[in-house]
């Protein structure tokens, strides 16, 4: 399994960024984690959009959602010209927000289905299940289960204690690591200082931990060295990087 980070900010990129997007792949499998603000142009460079076969929304913040407008473009294109003959399965959250409405407008390139309403889903060669976050709207993160190990995608997510046993073991913990903790009163409710980040894998015993979800006016090196209080071998994504299972 290889994620592919396409995208690292929020709540807007730095320069030549772009937010909150995640590819995995497997041998034959491509699933989107997350399609915020530029995150198709730089899917464009990874991978042909017309291969994928699924995309998993955390949430309905722009940041996470907002190049799903661009896909649904380039899909409809590829139905016409012929190059894509099926519509790509897109999973929401599916209690009311805002955008709710709008999105599901997008039954015209997308087979649209709802998280809550499945335990465990079959995407390819990867199982997928979700667990519910602790934010400011409906949010859902992913645990994806390939040939070679799972992956965490921890979504947008404030502390809970139940992700020691959610995310236990894992080889791969891709978590937001929103704020420093002068800013922990900030955060509360809606988002992980990356020290909590750190000790809640720590906790969870994962056996690699990539932090994600950068305020671009951070310095991140401050942020890497306070995860690093709690979990020794902590990274930070860098945008295009791949990382392996």
């Amino acid at each position: 399994m290889k994620l592919t980070v396409l995208g690292c900010w929020a709540p807007y990129a730095r320069a030549n960024g772009a937010c909150s997007g995640y590819l995995v792949q497997g041998e034959e499998t491509n699933l989107l984690l997350d399609c915020g603000n530029g995150v198709f142009g730089k899917l464009q460079e990874a991978v042909d959009f017309r291969k994928l076969d699924a995309v998993i929304i955390s949430h309905l913040h722009p940041d996470h959602f907002a190049d799903l407008f661009s896909l649904r473009h380039a899909l409809k294109g590829s139905f016409w010209d012929g190059s894509r003959d099926a519509k790509l399965d897109l999973y929401l959250p599916g209690e009311e927000t805002e955008y709710s409405f709008l999105l599901q407008k997008f039954s015209d390139a997308f087979n649209i289905y709802y998280t809550e309403q499945f335990t465990n889903v079959e995407i390819g060669e990867f199982k997928v299940s979700f667990f519910s976050t602790v934010h400011l709207l409906p949010c859902w993160g992913s645990v994806v289960r390939g040939s070679t190990g799972t992956l965490v995608y921890s979504a947008d997510t404030a502390w809970d204690d139940r992700y020691r046993q959610i995310w236990q073991g894992a080889d791969l913990l891709l978590c937001e690591a929103s704020g420093l903790e002068k800013d922990r009163e900030y955060a509360r409710g809606a988002h992980l200082t990356a020290g909590q980040a750190g000790q809640l894998a720590a906790a969870a015993a994962v056996k690699r931990l990539l932090l994600t979800h950068f305020y671009p006016e951070y310095d991140l090196a401050v942020l890497k060295q306070e995860a690093a209080r709690y979990y020794q071998e902590v990274e930070l994504v860098h945008e295009g990087a791949g990382y392996f299972v």
